[in-house]
Order: C-alpha cells, then sequence, then structure tokens
C-alpha cells in the first residue's frame, strides 16, 4: 500500500480524534455494492489465478503450469489486458505473488530441480533472482514488496529443512535474516508496508507457531500471540501502513480470523451466521478494512469483508443481485489474494459449472 497517512498523524498530534478525520474514515469504511469482472484469458492456459493488485490497480498473478510451463502473468490495469512474465529459465514455472505501485512484481521461479528462487520482474519486464540463502543452495520465495522495493519472504537451504524469515532491500542486495529470539530459527514474513514494518509468523516450540511483526529500522522482533483456547498456532497474512496486522489464530473455536492493532491488541473478527467456519483473514486495507475467507454452510470456500462499523460480512452478499455471475459464485468455490485502497478485490472463481479451471477475476466496487 502506498499510503502515507500514519507520518500525518505523528506530526499532527490530537488528529486522530478529530470529528472531520474520524468521518472520512468512517465513510471510506462503507461497505459497497460489488461486480464481478473475469480477468481475461491467457493463451494456451487452461487455470488462471489472480493474487495481488497494486494501489495503482496493476494485477498480477500466475497460470497453472499443468497446461503446460506455467507463468506469472500480469494483467496491468483496466481494461486488464494480460502479459506473461519472463522467465528465469527456459524450463522454470513462475508464480507471481504481489506488485508495488512502481510496477515491480515479485514472486518465485520452480527450477524443476528440487529447488526455487525468489524472483523480482523490473517494470521493464526483465526478472532477476534475488539474493541466495546462506550456506547452500538456493531455497527461497518472495510474497510481498513494498513501495520502497523491500520484499519480505522466506528461504531455507537443501541441509536445513526449516525455513527462514527473510527480506532484501532490492535486486542485487543481501539477504537479511530477520530476528527471532530463542533457539527455533524457523518461520517466514509475509508482508511488508511502506514504513518497513514486517508480519509473518515463527516456530517458538517444535509445533507451535505464533504471529511475529519485525518493526522498521532496526527490525524488532514482537510475539503477538494467539487467541486463548484450542491449538497454539497463529500466522499474520498482511499489514497496512497503520501498523495493523492480520491473519488467523485458534481458540476454542477453531481457527478464527483475527486483526492486531498497532499496540498488539488481538481482535477475534467474529463469524459468518451459519457458516463452517475455517477463517483466515488475508489483506488490510489503509483503512482498516479486513479482506478474508471462510467455509460456507456448503462446504465451499468464499471471502468476507469486515469492517469495525458492520462486522464480518459474506462478499456474496455484496455482488451486485444483478450481476449474472453471483450464483456461481456463491455455489463454487472462491479465492481471495488482496485488496486495494480503491475497495477493488482480486482472486479467483469457478466461472463454468463443470469446468475444473479456474479463472482470474477481480470485484470491481460499484459507485
Amino acid at each position: 500500500m502506498s499510503c502515507k497517512v500514519r507520518l500525518l498523524v505523528v506530526a499532527m498530534l490530537g488528529l486522530a480524534c478529530s470529528p472531520a478525520w474520524s468521518a472520512d474514515r468512517a465513510a471510506a469504511n462503507v461497505l459497497p455494492s460489488y461486480r464481478i469482472v473475469v480477468l481475461p484469458a491467457v493463451p494456451d492456459a487452461l487455470s488462471t489465478v489472480a493474487t495481488d493488485i497494486s494501489d495503482a490497480g496493476q494485477i498480477v498473478g500466475y497460470t497453472d503450469p499443468s497446461s503446460g510451463t506455467g507463468s506469472a502473468v500480469s494483467w496491468g490495469v483496466a481494461p486488464y489486458a494480460p502479459q506473461r512474465l519472463a522467465h528465469l529459465t527456459p524450463r522454470s514455472d513462475e508464480t507471481a505473488s504481489a506488485v508495488n505501485d512502481a510496477g515491480f512484481v515479485v514472486g518465485i521461479a520452480n527450477l524443476r530441480s528440487g529447488n526455487y528462487v525468489a524472483v523480482m520482474w523490473n517494470p521493464d519486464g526483465t526478472i532477476v533472482a534475488l539474493g541466495s540463502v546462506p550456506h547452500g543452495p538456493i531455497r527461497s520465495i518472495a510474497n510481498d514488496i513494498n513501495g520502497s522495493g523491500l520484499v519480505a519472504g522466506r528461504g531455507t537451504t537443501i541441509r536445513v529443512a526449516d525455513y527462514i524469515p527473510v527480506s532484501w532491500s532490492g535486486p542485487g542486495a543481501p539477504l537479511h535474516v530477520l530476528d527471532i529470539p530463542g533457539s527455533r530459527f524457523a518461520g517466514a514474513a509475509d508482508a511488508a508496508n511502506d514504513f518497513g514494518d514486517i508480519a509473518g509468523y515463527y516456530y517458538y516450540q517444535s509445533s507451535n507457531i505464533h504471529a511475529a511483526r519485525w518493526s522498521a529500522g532496526q527490525q524488532q522482533f514482537q510475539d503477538l500471540g494467539d487467541l486463548p483456547g484450542g491449538a497454539d498456532i497463529s500466522m499474520a497474512n498482511g499489514i497496512n501502513n497503520a501498523g495493523q496486522v492480520v491473519g488467523h489464530g485458534n481458540s476454542e473455536l477453531f481457527q478464527r480470523a483475527v486483526l492486531w492493532d498497532s499496540d498488539g491488541t488481538m481482535t477475534d473478527l467474529g463469524a459468518i451466521p451459519g457458516a463452517q467456519g475455517f477463517y483466515d483473514a488475508i489483506d488490510i486495507d489503509p483503512v482498516g478494512k479486513v479482506l478474508g475467507s471462510f467455509t460456507n454452510d456448503h462446504g465451499h470456500r468464499q471471502g468476507f469483508l469486515w469492517t469495525a462499523q458492520d462486522g464480518m460480512v459474506a462478499l456474496h452478499d455484496l455482488i451486485d443481485p444483478a450481476d449474472p455471475l453471483r450464483a456461481r459464485f456463491g455455489a463454487s468455490d472462491v479465492t481471495v489474494y488482496a485488496i486495494n485502497a480503491s475497495g477493488l478485490i482480486v482472486g479467483s472463481m469457478y466461472v463454468e459449472r463443470g469446468n475444473p479451471d479456474s479463472s482470474a477475476i477481480v470485484l470491481v466496487p460499484e459507485e
């Protein structure tokens, strides 16, 4: 995300409490009605998935390698003309995971040799491998990139099974291993905001996982904890410029979507009436609107939006009733990955009944 609101709030004490600012924030959190736009097909590809959208509107994702060589894809901005991104090697399969407003895209190249490497595509379309992990062959993944080019991800080696949370400041820059206290040295960095804060998770015991946040600058480590009850497992998926982190935790109600505020306060985001559960918060926009997923009462994976005003609302209930794809949206598995500052949401769905191939989609707010 590219919003720089937090600097203004710090510089102008008391602004967060002003009635005008609060009214603007509340208006931004009003849940819109959406229409479904199926992104144009990629030639010679069966399944497509959209994984991220920048605030500038560029969409990235990938094609399913089952139809040949898997490719990272950029649909650009509307009208979303698809373009396969460059391969690192002639036989590698690529997946694009994130894009920033400057047009830099990051992801992974599967080298088909048991190894995989984090990669970056420059705005001119050229591809470069990011710095390797220490002490062994490359196994690394790039999960996110912020506005200044900071990349969050994970890495490991053939000799060491555990993967570690890492970051890169850009192509050609050395890999930086994020600090984890204690003897266990495993985890992942999943998201970065424009201030350099990173969110992810770490193993603090052999089978116990906690969400974590590394603050900018010295990247000080913070264990974000878990909900009371249930399995001792929480993970972070997204972070905005206000320092709010989203992901999931576990309680006696099983997996729940959660929000951690900048002070570390953890909130269970609730439930969809009648749904089976298995909630996860995937992404968060600059004003605190949360995108997530859950399993509905028919066993299908679906998406939700959450705001402090409205709580958790199924995305299906926000689709315009006149949209011809609304019924299909609610009757099949839908995957959601990202929401941008304008409220556009990207993911994938099964558009045609009986067709096992997914189509990349963008949900567009209607005025």
